[in-house]
C-alpha cells in the first residue's frame, strides 16, 4: 500500500480579476477626488459694503467722470474732449482741486484699450484716485 504525502504541491497562482477590480476602483476614487479640488481653485471673497451713500444732490462735486462711447468718443462730463486735449484738462483738474478724483466709465462695446489709456495718462500726471467703474453681469 502506497501512502500520499501529507502535504499536495499545489503551484500558487495570482488571481487576475480581483486585482483588476482594485486597480479600477483607486482609479475611480482618484478621479472624484481630483475632480473634487477643481473647485477649490477660486478664493470665496467677501466685498466690503458701505453703510452709508451722500445724500440726494450732494453726489461728489469734486469727482470727474470721464466716459467713453461706443463709438469710442471721449466725454468729460457729458462734454466731448478729444484725445489730445484730455491731458491738459487732466492737469489742470489737479492744479484746480487737491483732492482730484476721476471715475472712469465704459459702454460695453467700447474699446477698453482707450479706458487703459486715460488711466495711465491719469497716472502719469499724478493722480492717484482713479476708479473704474463696472456693472454686474446679470
Amino acid at each position: 500500500m502506497k501512502m500520499k504525502a501529507a502535504h499536495s504541491t499545489k503551484k500558487a497562482r495570482i488571481e487576475i480579476i480581483p486585482l483588476i477590480d482594485v486597480i479600477f476602483f483607486l482609479l475611480a476614487t482618484f478621479v472624484l477626488i481630483s475632480l473634487a479640488m477643481t473647485r477649490l481653485l477660486g478664493m470665496p471673497l467677501e466685498f466690503p459694503e458701505a453703510t452709508t451713500k451722500p445724500p440726494v444732490g450732494q453726489e461728489d462735486t469734486d469727482m470727474v467722470t470721464i466716459k467713453v462711447t461706443a463709438e469710442d468718443k471721449i466725454l468729460w462730463n457729458n462734454d466731448p474732449i478729444s484725445y489730445d486735449s484730455l491731458p491738459i484738462a487732466i492737469a489742470k483738474y489737479k492744479r484746480e482741486n487737491p483732492n482730484a478724483r476721476i471715475l472712469i466709465q465704459g459702454e460695453e462695446a467700447s474699446s477698453f484699450g482707450i479706458a487703459v489709456r486715460i488711466l495711465d495718462e491719469s497716472r502719469n500726471l499724478g493722480l492717484t484716485q482713479v476708479s473704474v467703474q463696472t456693472k454686474v453681469a446679470r
